[in-house]
């Protein structure tokens, strides 16, 4: 037995009678393969990474709890939330959720008062930032400890109560939040499959093929970036005290390059100060931005990449009235896919020879498709009067529960949800409120099923809010004047990109060995009928080892009591006895 290797860079191997077709991605670049000559046939293999979809699952959570306000609320105006800092830990069969439930809650002061030296007006509008950690966990048969798990969460509902006299100080209301939580469990496999097998003339020798596209795991990096800054406070704001500092990593941005994805994003925060000069309370934001490179062998401009950014540690701290130091670490986990179209296979038939088959269980891809959708809002009203819209923020977030897949068809509910920065005509401060815009769409994708799996891609491609009239003047709206919030409306004009790719869970029974002679060569002759030792590779199974030593499935649990056949830990030392007549795994 011989073995060479190809690489069509450096012209090794036999190039003049492959087939192109075993060799090249979607892309036209030529993937390297081994080949090794077993008597006279030249079988050549390449490893894959390849992963499916274990099982996905959508629930509902709701939370309750009691929120305090310093002073007696004579109204909430606006409550911003989102979901943040989710994990997920797959346990065997269900995934617990853990994550954190954040909102601002704009409300209106109903009496004067100074509470914890902040000094508080009656009628004026103050934000409320309230942190909410909550753990739920959701059913997904199948899922194991070792499975990858995604999750997303969306805020469905938010209702605050008050609740009468339930404090002496301060005041006291009920908050009802619904949470959707959707999780999706995948497995990676990584084994080596037979991509073909060429025979010589008139052998007589069968080899049976399938072209199959598959989602092939390129790898996984994570990077922690630390972002330390001295910070100047914006012009005018002499902070006495920081009271509470909320951040958060926003407008995730990937370009890949050949074997590394640059990443970029803004590091958002919101300092709610007590002013050295009136006591009161207030709040500014701004942003920081960062970019960081992650090294990813094998990825190329078209590869799929996800991003997963998660906030690890913040601290904020004054220097002074006027300045602060600002200190963050960031984790960003990159794990990149790529759509490969294979030809695999199947079966190797002729005289004298057997193969060792395993099942490669993949997710295929049936089909992809994109739509854009126009979202126009000429209601926009703030809790305050605005000058100008300083910055917007914006996320499209997808109604799992809703969408549906129907045949060749997507229905996509979703929502534009916006964080709207502003200055205000009163205090020229930079405040925040958000907006949320509903659509529904649909995407043309041949050969989708009702049952088949759905991945989604959202892109923004342009956001914008203007004013629809003239802006007003502080005679106008600031106090004692009145402001009507709905005599000043604002538009907004959105243009998003929903992509959706349709995949199902597909099983092939692949070659990835070939016996010729009616044996191995795994076991010497001097070895039949004795006990030694395998160390468990990437790809084997139970079969596969018993096929490559000529014992049976059963012995092999026979001499490794407690072994699972589907869950083989490589590395694991497994006892097999070598040559049972008439066994065949």
């Amino acid at each position: 037995m011989d073995r060479g290797y190809y690489d069509h860079k450096k012209g090794k191997g036999h190039h003049k009678d492959h087939d192109d077709d075993y060799n090249k991605n979607q892309n036209n670049n030529q993937v390297e393969y081994e080949e090794e000559t077993i008597n006279g046939l030249r079988v050549r293999r390449r490893r894959f990474k390849v992963q499916h979809v274990v099982g996905e699952n959508t629930t509902q959570v709701t939370l309750r709890s009691v929120v305090s306000f310093p002073v007696e609320v004579r109204k909430i105006m606006d409550v911003t939330a989102e979901v943040r800092d989710l994990t997920a830990t797959p346990l065997p069969d269900k995934v617990i959720v853990e994550g954190v439930f954040h909102k601002q809650v704009a409300w209106v002061a109903n009496v004067s008062a100074e509470v914890n030296g902040i000094s508080y007006i009656q009628d004026a509008v103050y934000d409320l930032p309230v942190d909410e950690r909550f753990t739920t966990f959701v059913e997904l048969p199948g899922v194991t400890p070792d499975s990858v798990v995604d999750v997303d969460a969306r805020v469905e509902y938010v209702d605050h109560t008050d609740i009468p006299d339930a404090a002496s100080v301060g005041d006291q209301w009920q908050q009802t939040v619904i949470l959707e939580v959707h999780v999706r469990a995948t497995e990676t496999m990584e084994v080596d499959v037979i991509t073909d097998v060429i025979v010589p003339p008139g052998s007589g020798i069968k080899v049976v093929k399938e072209k199959v596209k598959v989602e092939e795991v390129l790898g996984e990096a994570e990077k922690q970036v630390n972002i330390m800054a001295n910070i100047n406070l914006p012009a005018g704001v002499e902070a006495a005290k920081v009271k509470s500092a909320d951040a958060e990593v926003r407008n995730i941005t990937t370009e890949v390059l050949p074997n590394k994805v640059i990443v970029q994003g803004t590091l958002h925060k919101q300092i709610f100060y007590v002013d050295a000069a009136t006591r009161q309370l207030f709040e500014f934001g701004f942003d920081e931005d960062f970019t960081t490179f992650v090294h990813l062998e094998g990825v190329e401009p078209r590869t799929d990449v996800t991003v997963n950014a998660q906030l690890e540690y913040v601290k904020f701290d004054l220097t002074s009235p006027t300045t602060a130091n600002q200190s963050a670490i960031i984790k960003l986990v990159v794990r990149a896919v790529a759509t490969r179209e294979i030809k695999v296979v199947t079966d190797v038939i002729g005289p004298g020879i057997d193969v060792v088959k395993e099942i490669l269980k993949a997710e295929h891809v049936v089909a992809e498709g994109k739509q854009q959708v126009a979202i126009e809002n000429t209601s926009i009203t703030f809790p305050r009067p605005a000058r100008k819209v300083a910055k917007v923020d914006s996320k499209i977030e997808i109604n799992r529960s809703e969408s549906k897949i129907l045949p060749n068809k997507i229905i996509v509910v979703g929502n534009l949800h916006k964080q709207l920065f502003y200055v205000d005509v009163c205090t020229n401060g930079v405040f925040e409120t958000s907006v949320d815009e509903p659509f529904t769409t649909f995407v043309d994708v041949k050969g989708a099923k009702p049952g088949m799996n759905v991945t989604y891609h959202r892109r923004i491609e342009h956001v914008d809010v203007t004013n629809q009239g003239p802006i007003p003047t502080p005679e106008e709206v600031c106090p004692p004047a009145v402001y009507v919030p709905e005599n000043y409306r604002w538009k907004q004009t959105a243009i998003v990109e929903i992509k959706v790719r349709v995949t199902e869970t597909k099983e092939l029974n692949v070659v990835t060995d070939i016996i010729i002679g009616g044996k191995s060569d795994v076991c010497e002759d001097d070895d039949y009928g004795k006990v030694r030792y395998h160390v468990v590779k990437p790809g084997d199974t139970l079969f596969k080892i018993a096929q490559m030593y000529g014992t049976t499935v059963e012995e092999l649990m026979r001499l490794n009591p407690g072994v699972d056949p589907n869950n083989l830990q490589v590395g694991r030392k497994l006892k097999v006895r070598c040559g049972i007549p008439g066994a065949k795994g």
